[in-house]
């Protein structure tokens, strides 16, 4: 898949998670470890090569300390189908978006997790050097 074969619907939530991502100083194996994808897989999604499924997408929020939310406001109430089809028909009617929202505490606790992360690849880096 290309970049600019990214379904509209889902681009403006990856540009969302990437602004996240850097904005809590965190690289993309980062990512990768905290979910615990394969070793580029977060790049993968972010430059267009992979398209996450929305499991994959709730785990990168939560490893950013967010989870998405469906977001109505303002648009009229639908004739209720099956939830995954009413999701997918909503958002492709441009009659919802899926939106980031913090989580309490989530946030700090995976930061903490990607600065150990760091530690621990650091003294391991230090005793391949050492050895």
């Amino acid at each position: 898949m290309a970049k600019e074969d990214i379904d509209p619907n889902i681009a403006p939530m990856i540009a969302e998670l990437v602004a996240r991502r850097k904005s809590r100083n965190l690289v993309q194996i980062d990512i990768d470890r905290l979910t615990g994808w394969a070793s580029g897989s977060c790049g993968k999604y972010e430059a267009g090569i992979r398209r996450p499924g929305m499991v994959a997408f709730a785990w990168w929020a939560e490893v950013l300390g967010c989870q998405w939310v469906l977001d109505t406001k303002g648009f009229p109430r639908p004739q209720w189908k099956s939830s995954a089809t009413l999701l997918i028909n909503m958002m492709e009617n441009h009659d919802c978006r899926l939106k980031l929202k913090e989580t309490a505490g989530q946030c700090e606790k995976r930061t903490e997790q990607a600065a150990k992360l760091a530690d621990e690849l650091e003294d391991m880096a230090r005793q391949i050097r050492a050895a």
